[in-house]
C-alpha cells in the first residue's frame, strides 16, 4: 500500500509493501514486507523482515540504537559507508576459540582479544593486519 507518510506517539506495526513519505512512531517500529520511505524514525526498537530503503535512519530514546538481523546485514551505497559526527568503528572482537568456530570469508576483518591484534581473512586464513 502507499501512504503519504505514518505517525504515531506508540508503536507502529506494518504488514505487506508500504511505500511511505516518513514512518515516526514513539516506540516499536515492526515491518512484514517492503517499506520504502523518506525517513524512519524511531523511539524504539526496529524489528524487520524484508527490504528496508529509506533516505535516514534515526533512532531516538534512551540506550544505542541498535540494528540487528537475522541473516547477513548489508549497507549498500553509491559511493561509501561512511561513521561521522566523531565517532568511532568498532570491529567485532572474539578470542582465538571463538575465531576457530566462526564461519569466514575472504575480506573479513575482526580484533583478536587473545592475542591484541587487528586480524583479516585473506586466502582461505585468519592474518594479522600489520
Amino acid at each position: 500500500s502507499t501512504v503519504g507518510g505514518i505517525i504515531t506517539g506508540s508503536s507502529a506495526s506494518l504488514s505487506g509493501t508500504v511505500d511511505a513519505g516518513n514512518v515516526q512512531t514513539g516506540g516499536l517500529v515492526s515491518a512484514t514486507g517492503n517499506i520504502t520511505g523518506g525517513n524512519i524514525l524511531s523511539g524504539g526498537l526496529g524489528s524487520f523482515t524484508g527490504n528496508v530503503t529509506a533516505a535516514n535512519f534515526i533512532g531516538g530514546g534512551a540506550g544505542t540504537p541498535t540494528l540487528s538481523s537475522a541473516t547477513n546485514l548489508d549497507l549498500s551505497a553509491v559511493s561509501s559507508v561512511r561513521v561521522i559526527g566523531g565517532g568511532t568503528f568498532r570491529l567485532p572482537s572474539l578470542t582465538t576459540a571463538q575465531i576457530a568456530n566462526t564461519i569466514a570469508a575472504n575480506g573479513d576483518m575482526i580484533y583478536n582479544s587473545s592475542v591484541n591484534k587487528f586480524q583479516g581473512y585473506e586466502g582461505g586464513a585468519w592474518a594479522n593486519i600489520i
